[in-house]
């Protein structure tokens, strides 16, 4: 839920996410079932558009909003499934 959220949020704010914006890995990091985890890749320097968008002050200020966004939007949906 944590992911769908934030990836709401981007979209709402930048206006798309990759194709596949969801995925999953092994990452120990990720794995702790009770302390939610994301990884957020927002671009590849490799990508002259990915690396166009990343040296954009703009860009960045409305994907920090949009990840911001998601997760407080987690935080009061995650709050209110709490309270059932």
């Amino acid at each position: 839920m944590l992911a769908r959220n934030i990836i709401r949020g981007i979209n709402a704010e930048v206006g798309h996410a990759y194709k596949r914006p969801i995925q999953s890995a092994g990452f120990s990091v990720l794995k702790a079932p009770e302390i939610p985890s994301v990884l957020i890749e927002v671009g590849f320097l490799s990508s002259k558009g990915d690396l166009s968008k990343l040296m954009d002050p703009k860009w960045r200020r409305k994907m920090v909003t949009g990840i911001n966004n998601g997760i407080h939007a987690w935080i009061l949906n995650d709050a209110a499934d709490a309270q059932l």
